[in-house]
């Protein structure tokens, strides 16, 4: 089945969102829909450990 993924390629780069194939589900899975999603980009799992310098950049403004 095609879906569509939000890719990394390298720590830093961009996301990009791409078209992969992916095999059809077992009879253990389930196929999920996601129509929504956020990112939180203070935490610094999400962002590279760059958390630190926008949060100090917010507090002097």
């Amino acid at each position: 089945m095609k879906i569509t993924a939000a890719v990394l390629r390298a720590a830093g780069a961009p996301l990009s969102l791409e078209s992969v194939e992916l095999g059809e589900p077992r009879s253990d899975e389930v196929v999920v829909r996601i129509v929504s999603s956020g990112n939180l980009p203070h935490r610094p799992q999400c962002d590279g450990g760059r958390a630190a310098l926008a949060r100090s950049h917010r507090a002097r403004s």
